[in-house]
């Protein structure tokens, strides 16, 4: 058990989102930042601006063997995490990796059994389901505020339709089960140049973006997830600028929840079915408390982690017993992502989950 002595914690990538960590994570008094590492060398150059003094390697085997951390954040793209995942939980690290969880369905059940073998935590970065405006409209469901949930909504940030269900997808799924449950079935329309997509249509991510995420396909993205007691959630990838969100439909009550860094407000409705033109609708304003850390997710998510590790027993926020961002978690999300791709080359037909194919379902039709 930890009391109060820091773990030392080691990041993996120094680009963009490893520097962002960095910045969270050396004023934060329940860890110690002592190494990173990226094979990049400009990466690691700006990451001496963020951290001068901080060590850094360009291989992470040697960091690992130098350092010996206790704790590995991992912040490069997902293609990368498989391999990187596997060697911080067996160098005996506990470890939190950026989402996507990985490339494919095998890499993420190679990962989550090689964290139970060697007894080690493995969090997804699902930081907004422990977010303040998330927890608060997660109070009101299970006040009963909204009665029984019928069905929710989501859209992504408006970029290219597959990239995103892949990229933002993730969270917003990831949301969608906290308040519905697990994934049962995935259905998927795609369509890329005023044609549903084909398999000619599949490319790389990283010619959209430079996050090497695997293959996507489809410009604009429609995918319909089945949950228990017939709950469906529609989201939404459709290439038109726009905001996160997740939004509710109960028999007493509706909950619009906006996801992402900026200060956007949760409202709740005391109606089932609201017109955006009702008068009466009397949209109402979720009050929620953004507490210590302000808007800083990254600090909440080292929080409840710090909080786990020092007492195991407590587990705070526990969901089933587990940690909320638990990688488990993540893994349902890759199954709803990969079951769209399936579902989309299947006339979008349901797909059950969990998928028994678990290689990359456009990786399979690209090399065949």
């Amino acid at each position: 058990m930890q009391t109060s002595t820091r773990l030392r914690a080691v990041i993996i990538g120094c680009g963009g989102m490893g520097r962002a960590h960095a910045r969270a994570l050396l004023p934060f008094d329940r860890f110690e930042l002592v190494a990173a590492s990226d094979p990049s060398p400009d990466a690691r150059a700006e990451m001496q601006k963020v951290a001068p003094a901080l060590p850094l390697y360009d291989d992470t085997d040697t960091m690992f063997q130098r350092e010996r951390p206790e704790t590995a954040i991992i912040t490069t793209s997902s293609m990368f995490h498989h391999k990187l995942v596997l060697a911080a939980l067996r160098a005996g690290a506990h470890v939190l990796c950026e989402k996507p969880f990985a490339v494919t369905l095998a890499e993420a059940d190679e990962m989550l059994a090689v964290a139970r073998e060697t007894g080690r935590m493995l969090l997804i970065g699902h930081q907004f389901r422990i977010n303040p405006r998330v927890l608060a409209g997660l109070r009101l469901v299970r006040e009963g505020r909204l009665g029984d949930i019928l069905a929710l909504r989501c859209a992504g940030k408006g970029r290219h339709g597959g990239w995103e269900l892949v990229e933002t997808g993730t969270h917003l799924f990831d949301i969608a089960m906290l308040f519905a449950g697990a994934p049962r079935w995935v259905s998927a329309a795609m369509w890329t140049k005023g044609h549903r997509a084909t398999e000619a249509d599949i490319v790389d991510s990283r010619t959209l973006f430079h996050l090497a995420t695997g293959p996507v396909v489809g410009e604009r993205v429609h995918t319909t997830v089945g949950f228990d007691n017939g709950v469906l959630l529609h989201a939404e990838f459709l290439d038109i600028r726009s905001n996160n969100f997740v939004e509710l439909l109960g028999t007493k009550g509706a909950l619009h929840l906006p996801i992402g860094a900026a200060a956007a407000q949760p409202f709740f409705c005391p109606k089932p079915y609201v017109n955006p033109n009702d008068p009466d609708a009397k949209w109402q304003p979720v009050p929620f408390e953004w507490g210590k850390w302000g808007q800083e997710h990254n600090l909440y998510t080292y929080d409840l982690w710090a909080q786990w590790l020092a007492d195991p027993d407590a587990k705070p926020m526990a969901i089933h017993g587990r940690h909320p961002m638990d990688a488990e978690n993540g893994r349902l999300a890759m199954e709803i992502i990969h079951g769209a791709f399936e579902s989309q080359f299947q006339d979008g037909r349901p797909v059950t989950i969990p998928l028994l194919n678990r290689e990359h379902p456009l990786q399979r039709r690209m090399t065949r």
